[in-house]
């Protein structure tokens, strides 16, 4: 026997013999996991980081007061990262967009020309709501964080 028909022969047996074999059982799993704690069923995803809202801006949000909420956004000195809070399907309304951060580093032009450079830069807002579990207010909350940007010219 050459070592080419030796290598496709063995080829040929390992292909078979894979295609062959059963896959492996999968786990037993469901979408939704019974919490041992209590008869409720936990949701079956959570955000890694679950922001609970500050008591301001919990009441504010259950206010439903764009302004209001706005005003209770905690001064960070940064913007929130954007998250969801899927497990959570009872959400309040959105808050008011709040400054929260810019830069102030590319070079732009007031006309075509750019007979007048200048510095442009972005300008960044947030928002927030409040999402509850199917136990509503008196159950566990979770903050979602909207953001969004604005480019402009001249800072």
């Amino acid at each position: 026997m050459t070592i080419r028909a030796f290598a496709v022969s063995l080829f040929t047996t390992c292909v078979l013999c894979a295609c062959t074999q059963a896959p492996p059982a999968a786990p037993a799993t469901t979408s939704e996991q019974t919490s041992s704690l209590s008869d409720e069923q936990a949701p079956a995803f959570l955000p890694a980081v679950l922001e609970a809202p500050t008591p301001a801006m919990l009441r504010a949000a259950l206010s439903g007061d764009q302004e209001a909420m706005r005003n209770a956004i905690p001064a960070a000195g940064t913007c929130h990262t954007a998250t969801t809070c899927p497990a959570f399907p009872s959400c309040t309304g959105w808050s008011g967009f709040a400054f929260c951060g810019d830069t102030c580093t590319k070079r732009c032009c007031h006309d075509r020309l750019c007979n007048e450079p200048d510095t442009g830069g972005t300008v960044f807002n947030e928002q927030f709501r409040v999402c509850f579990t199917s136990a509503g207010s008196a159950g566990p909350s979770c903050t979602e964080w909207a953001t969004q940007s604005q480019t402009l010219c001249g800072c």
